[in-house]
């Protein structure tokens, strides 16, 4: 029994250097500014359930529920395989703080001026201390549990990259005992709207200044 005991320990150890050293590289391509995304229109209920279908064995085996409930059509602009990528760490963190017996939902909804992806789990939740160093690479909660479950400290640092390369924003809100919410959102239409009014404040300025010049 111990040499097997020991064998499974190096495997999950080698699993978790493998994940650890192909983050590091998706980092660095990041950091480098040679991570280009694609800028065409992406179905929300598809990446979720593409990504909750990724992680089902994941799940499985922590005997985790993830649920996707469908609202129907919502899309945004963006990249959907980064964005699916974004959307399963966010998963993985979930479960990580997660008990054995829980759900995860990945719930989504659109309006007319930006679309939004809440991830909701039943965990043990964060401390307040805590939330505002979560997305910054290598901060670990708990040192031990992450070893347990193969974490690596840079999951959420990655979505934070990825959801600025979107020009979207993230937050998160948090209890403890009470569990985690996660909000992403791609407000499309508001920067196309912030842009429009930008570009009338320039050309009324223009105006101003050049019957300014006239006078």
């Amino acid at each position: 029994k111990e040499p097997g005991r020991y064998t499974e320990a190096i495997g999950r150890q080698l699993r978790r250097l493998n994940r650890l050293e192909e983050e590091l590289m998706l980092l660095s391509t990041i950091d480098s500014g040679t991570l280009t995304l694609r800028r065409e229109p992406v179905d929300v209920y598809t990446v979720l359930e593409l990504a909750a279908e990724n992680l089902a064995e994941f799940a499985g085996d922590r005997g985790i529920q993830i649920q996707v409930p469908d609202r129907g059509r919502a899309e945004f602009t963006g990249d959907m395989e980064w964005t699916m990528e974004a959307v399963m760490n966010l998963l993985k963190n979930s479960m990580e703080h997660s008990p054995e017996g829980s759900r995860i939902v990945c719930d989504y909804s659109s309006n007319f001026l930006y679309t939004e992806i809440r991830i909701l789990d039943e965990g043990e939740g964060f401390l307040p201390e805590d939330i505002p160093h979560l997305f910054e690479r290598f901060y670990r909660v708990d040192k031990s549990r992450s070893k347990a479950t193969g974490g690596t400290g840079l999951g959420l640092a990655i979505v934070k990259h990825i959801v600025a390369q979107h020009e979207a924003k993230i937050f998160l809100e948090s209890e403890p005992k009470k569990g985690t919410e996660i909000v992403v959102v791609f407000s499309d239409a508001l920067k196309e709207h912030e842009k429009q009014k930008k570009l009338e404040q320039e050309s009324i300025q223009a105006t101003e200044a050049e019957k300014a010049e006239e006078a």
